[in-house]
């Protein structure tokens, strides 16, 4: 295995840690910063029956698994290396963030408030999701996965 293959995985997680750091203090969705976003979301969530509050919740599940997945992703590598249960766990919420992400930016008009926030989003998916398909699979199913893609 290469070296630039073996590191590959590891830098872009680490990338992803970062972008996502740069998007909580970036202009994101209408706030004047990124991590506004937890404070308008519970506020909407804490009144009971309020409107959008069942969308916002599951958005903000979402993000919030995403961004656990983010930090946690550069010191779970041992365990994404042998586990494929693991790996597509933490990749789930990577693509959901990235598909979301894809879909609002273009109704933002960059230059305004809330564009860079959403590219750092997106940025930092795209990093988590290279990221853990760089990391090559060591686990005991290595051999059938081999015959069955051929490699």
């Amino acid at each position: 295995m290469s070296a630039l293959r073996r590191f590959s995985g590891p830098v872009l997680l680490v990338a992803a840690v970062g972008w996502l750091i740069a998007f909580h203090f970036l202009p994101a969705f209408l706030s004047p910063r990124g991590w506004e976003i937890w404070i308008r979301a519970s506020d909407v969530l804490g009144i009971p029956g309020g409107r959008g509050d069942v969308l916002v919740g599951m958005v903000l599940a979402v993000l919030g698994y995403f961004a656990a997945g983010v930090i946690a992703s550069p010191f779970m590598i041992p365990v994404i290396r042998r586990s494929v249960l693991a790996r597509c766990l933490i990749l789930m919420p990577g693509v959901l963030v990235m598909i979301g992400a894809l879909h609002a930016i273009p109704s933002l008009r960059f230059g305004r408030l809330g564009s860079e926030g959403v590219v750092c989003l997106l940025v930092a998916a795209v990093c988590h999701f290279l990221g853990i398909l760089l990391i090559p699979y060591e686990g005991r199913h290595r051999e059938r996965l081999r015959k069955i893609f051929g490699n």
